[in-house]
């Protein structure tokens, strides 16, 4: 299942989702002509808070539990394949008693000059809805940050919290 990711969706939006052979578009609003070029061209609308929520609560469970190596699998499937990509994962234990008490994961998502037009707006409002959603929760820090260099791009994602005992 592929699709697109946005703020605002319009019609064109769905014209070029459905041309490149997307099935959804998901967005924070669509504007009434979208809607009915979606229904003409059978492209499913999703509210994008509808997939962060799910989506952010998976990652810290995931992350809590320790398994960056599945954190990798979702991240490579968010972020697309041409891009280079980084990730790291660090334990922190308690120095009286040993154990992993707090962990934290990053990506860092590079993303080059011809690819930033259609790939940055999808990528970043994605990763900034998730953050949003991360943030609110009290054990969990996120950290955000696009930086330009030059015509290039680079996303640092990154979040922590407490490891599952």
């Amino acid at each position: 299942m592929k699709g697109r990711i946005m703020a605002v969706a319009t019609a064109d939006d769905i014209i070029k989702a459905s041309n490149l052979g997307q099935s959804f578009v998901a967005a924070r609003v669509f504007l009434p002509e979208a809607v009915e070029e979606a229904r003409r061209r059978n492209v499913r609308l999703v509210n994008i808070e509808d997939i962060a929520e799910p989506l952010a609560s998976l990652m810290i469970n995931l992350l809590a539990s320790r398994r960056a190596d599945l954190l990798i699998r979702v991240f490579n499937l968010l972020i697309p394949p041409q891009l280079a990509k980084s990730y790291s994962y660090d334990e922190y234990r308690s120095i009286m008693t040993g154990e992993v008490e707090d962990v934290s994961f990053r990506v860092r998502i590079e993303i080059p000059g011809k690819f930033a037009t259609n790939v940055f707006e999808d990528l970043s409002e994605l990763l900034n809805e998730l953050a949003s959603k991360m943030g609110r929760i009290e054990s969990v820090n996120v950290e955000f940050t696009v930086k330009k260099e030059g015509s290039d791009r680079v996303i640092n994602y990154g979040f922590s919290t407490e490891a599952t005992k």
